[in-house]
């Protein structure tokens, strides 16, 4: 709402590769689950060191995957805008978002994986209180940065606050996570169990095919709707924000 204020370039802007973001976190998410998966049934026979070792591997899916995801979105950036076939008006505006909101993606996959990993041990509120708190951050940055008694040209990158919050997200919830006795790293020997990745891997590798499939054709909608022109793509944008909070729900349950 706070960008739509400033005009339909702004929304369309951030609009544009919101469903390429979709595709990065939902593999995040997609691998997650495999890792959900075992450290529930471990935390649900009452075995949790074996629950506290699966935890801990979760540092290396983050790593792994947040920096293959981190080099493919920076490196596509300042083309992803010409290849959705945006008009011109709007590629520049467009790729900063792009790059400024995935320049801390490793981050958002500690929010993502760490979240799930924290869920599979009996912590779903956690996740909770993150999110709540960095959304109250970020409409007060939001406020002092967008707000239409500031001077845009002045601050040049007016889409940088998405990409920060994520970065917060990311950063508290990995600090969390190593206050529970069950996720943290301090005291252990962390070295890849290549056993152990693998079968989560294979468990994830069904919904990693899924949200590949599903998040390539929202990102080919996307573009669909880029080829009707800017006010099309704000619209769009605008509509797709708002129908999120109707399916969300389902997600959590």
């Amino acid at each position: 709402a706070m960008v739509g204020q400033i005009g339909a370039i702004a929304s369309a802007a951030v609009g544009l590769t919101s469903t390429v973001n979709w595709l990065l976190n939902g593999i995040l998410f997609a691998v997650s689950m495999g890792m959900l998966s075992f450290i529930a049934q471990y935390t649900g026979q009452g075995d949790l060191e074996a629950a506290h070792h699966t935890s801990a591997q979760a540092i290396w899916i983050i790593f792994v995957f947040g920096v293959i995801e981190t080099v493919i979105a920076l490196a596509i950036s300042p083309v992803l805008p010409m290849w959705m076939g945006a008009s011109q008006e709007i590629w520049r505006d467009a790729s900063e978002y792009f790059f400024i909101v995935n320049c801390p993606l490793i981050l958002r996959g500690s929010l993502i994986i760490f979240g799930n990993v924290l869920r599979a041990n009996k912590d779903s509120k956690t996740p909770l209180y993150i999110n709540i708190g960095v959304n109250f951050l970020n409409i007060i940055l939001n406020q002092l940065l967008i707000s239409s008694h500031t001077t845009i040209s002045v601050f040049g990158m007016l889409l940088s606050i998405p990409g920060a919050g994520l970065g917060v997200r990311g950063a508290a919830i990995f600090w969390v996570a190593m206050q529970n006795p069950l996720v943290t790293l301090k005291g252990m020997k962390v070295k890849p169990e290549g056993k152990l990745l693998k079968n989560c891997f294979n468990v994830s590798l069904p919904l990693i095919g899924e949200r590949i499939v599903v998040g390539c054709g929202d990102v080919v909608f996307s573009a669909l709707v880029a080829g009707l022109g800017t006010l099309s793509v704000a619209a769009h944008s605008i509509a797709l924000t708002i129908e999120q909070a109707f399916y969300v729900p389902g997600y959590g349950i």
